[in-house]
């Protein structure tokens, strides 16, 4: 990031000089858009977003495609505008390429050699014929689904052999399409809806226009409102509080569930207290909960691994509770259609490290649960390693104290939102 023109107000702009950051360190895009999208507008953010999402998302088959195009390696900068032009391609109708490419070309006059803005035309103008020549190839080998649908081999082996070809091919599909942005509204009694919500088949959940998102802000600014995916609702539904109950969510941040939890619990003289690392989630945490009412929320900074039923009482606070709910980390295949460069990051061991770490959690998780409670163990995961695997082994080692009541398996192809799992347990009454 060293020419004047870095400083440009163009969301396209600031997205080739984010992609080249990307392409070279290959950090998180919400930490790059985050650190480095700012004095630009709230429109001018939004298109940089999308087009470096884009490029993350279709990674594997630009950088394929665009190697039949070019004779030899370009500089990085050169190469950034290729990436996002060919994303921008990969994104919208076949009338507007020439006017894509146009438009690229003008762009890279205030980035690159005039030479260079030859190659970005000449690239750019063959990019959607090579496209169709690999799209219209066979795709019923995991080689050609992976290219295909940019994502890595062993992860479509691994659906391919679970799911099936044409399962697998549908959840493609689903994580290459980029993701719509859902609201959950608090209380739609308080304010006319604004312009620009659509209707879901969830209750209180709407999706939102990309032409009203300074409405949008408002309302969420003013705390009534939340953005969230549906899929969020699951394992706080299945725990099902009742009236004066007392809740810990164990990690807790950024606080969508958390959210879900207190506005079931107010006014009804319960009590909700959230866990997670210190951090600055936290602080998302904090600022999600300061607007639900009559609802006492204690916030610990800890971690879970390591706190003792003892330091809640040092606190003033319950050491066992009437429902826990513990989101664990994990593998995030259920949301790449959100978080598209995890897919990247992630490695096929890296599926068993977390279920062992997962059951840790669940484990721990369950020594803060009264006898006659309620757990719930959730994850943002398609796999059965860390979804029924870890309870399976939870189970093996705890049944004679818990019982295995009900889960909910939500797979984005077929529930048309994010994917994971939640399992609900109840702990044995002592006699």
């Amino acid at each position: 990031m060293s020419t004047n023109s870095d400083f440009s107000k163009s969301g396209w702009h600031r997205a080739v000089i984010l992609c080249e950051v990307y392409l070279r360190k290959s950090q998180k895009v919400d930490t790059l858009i985050a650190d480095h999208a700012s004095g630009l507008s709230r429109m001018e953010r939004r298109r940089c977003q999308f087009l470096l999402l884009g490029v993350v998302r279709n990674l594997q088959l630009i950088e394929y495609t665009l190697s039949k195009l070019l004779k030899k390696e370009t500089r990085p900068r050169l190469k950034s505008i290729l990436f996002i032009g060919a994303a921008e391609i990969l994104a919208e109708n076949p009338a507007l390429f020439p006017k894509i490419v146009h438009h690229a070309v003008e762009e890279a006059k205030n980035l690159v050699s005039i030479k260079e803005c030859g190659m970005v035309n000449a690239v750019l103008r063959k990019f959607p014929a090579q496209i169709q020549i690999i799209r219209g190839g066979e795709d019923r080998n995991v080689e050609s689904l992976a290219l295909i649908n940019s994502h890595p081999d062993w992860l479509v082996r691994r659906w391919y052999n679970k799911f099936g070809l044409l399962n697998t091919r549908l959840l493609l599909e689903w994580n290459q399409q980029p993701s719509p942005v859902y609201m959950r509204i608090m209380d739609t009694n308080k304010k006319d809806l604004p312009a620009g919500l659509i209707s879901t088949p969830w209750s209180d959940f709407y999706r939102i226009e990309d032409s009203c998102w300074e409405t949008i802000f408002d309302i969420v600014n003013q705390g009534y409102a939340y953005i969230m995916d549906p899929a969020s609702r699951l394992p706080s539904f299945i725990l099902d509080l009742q009236p004066g109950e007392t809740v810990l969510d164990l990690c807790a941040a950024p606080g969508g569930k958390s959210r879900l939890l207190a506005e079931k619990l107010s006014n009804t003289n319960g009590r909700l207290v959230c866990l997670d690392l210190p951090g600055p989630r936290v602080e998302l945490l904090k600022n999600n909960l300061r607007t639900i009412e009559n609802t006492p929320c204690d916030i610990i900074e800890a971690d879970l691994l390591e706190i003792k039923p003892e330091e809640f009482i040092l606190r003033g606070l319950p050491s066992v509770y009437d429902a826990v709910l513990v989101d664990a980390p994990c593998s995030n295949t259920g949301v790449l259609r959100r978080r598209p460069d995890a897919k990247w990051r992630l490695k096929a061991d890296d599926i068993n490290k977390a279920s062992d770490m997962q059951l840790a959690f669940l484990e721990k998780a369950s020594v803060f649960v009264r006898p006659g409670g309620r757990l719930v163990y959730s994850t943002c995961s398609l796999e059965e390693d860390e979804n029924q695997a870890v309870v399976q082994r939870f189970m093996q080692k705890k049944s004679s104290a818990w019982q295995l009541i009900k889960e909910v398996i939500s797979q984005p192809w077929k529930d048309n939102h994010d994917g994971g799992a939640a399992f609900l347990f109840t702990k044995h009454a002592i006699n």
